[in-house]
């Protein structure tokens, strides 16, 4: 629960951070919070596709030897 929870924190203040400084450039406030949310949601996408390609690569199936072969 507590990668969950920092995970989700450092996401929102990702989307944050890229709204205020949108907001502060001029941006309007529905397109700033927009963006920010879009940057939040690319980073959240990134994050899955390397936690998916280390999980691919350190989690192998381990080869079986002829005594347990019957016993699955």
């Amino acid at each position: 629960m507590m990668g969950g929870a920092l995970g989700l924190a450092v996401l929102a203040s990702l989307a944050d951070a890229r709204s205020s400084s949108l907001a502060a450039s001029g941006v309007d406030a529905p397109a700033a919070l927009t963006a920010g949310y879009h940057a939040a949601f690319i980073a959240a996408t990134l994050f899955a596709a390397i936690a998916a390609a280390l999980s691919a690569l350190l989690l192998r199936e381990k080869r079986r030897g002829p005594a347990l072969e019957g016993i699955y």
